[in-house]
């Protein structure tokens, strides 16, 4: 965190991890780290000594990124810039405006750039990941007062 700070890179902890920092009783199997493009390659040069899977554009049938994978301590740090999700029948969207999305999170004495867990449970809606949607979605629903 201290080098990404120092660089002033522009990123958020998403996916599990993001999700157990807000809450939500999962065990993170990784890292994952979602950034845009430029910043993306430019974590991969920040911690060029621990590249496993330099960043490259990815293309899959409904998420495409630039993506590329850090070993740190032994725990793997996925990098992904520039997300952009396709709902089925749809164009590709835009990724997302990620200095509007984050929100920070205070664990011990470090302060954490998120992906907020609405926007998690949408995106994961849109790309038929329902179950996960649907955990976020009670997750959401039991933890907000009434």
């Amino acid at each position: 965190m201290s080098r990404l700070r120092a660089a002033d890179i522009l990123w958020a902890l998403t996916d599990s991890t993001a999700f157990a920092l807000q809450g939500l009783p999962i065990e993170p199997g990784d890292i994952d780290v979602q950034t845009d493009e430029a910043e993306a390659y430019a974590i991969e040069r920040l911690f060029a000594e621990h590249v496993v899977r330099p960043v490259r554009p990815r293309n899959g049938a409904r998420i495409t990124s630039h993506f590329g994978a850090l070993e740190l301590e032994g725990i793997t740090v996925e990098i992904m810039g520039d997300i952009r999700k396709r709902v089925p029948a749809g164009p590709w969207q835009p990724p997302p405006d990620l200095a509007a999305l984050v929100r920070w999170i205070d664990w011990g004495e470090l302060r954490m750039p998120v992906v907020p867990l609405e926007y998690e449970q949408h995106a994961h809606a849109e790309l038929g990941r329902l179950d996960r949607a649907r955990q976020l979605g009670d997750w959401l629903s039991r933890s907000r007062p009434a």
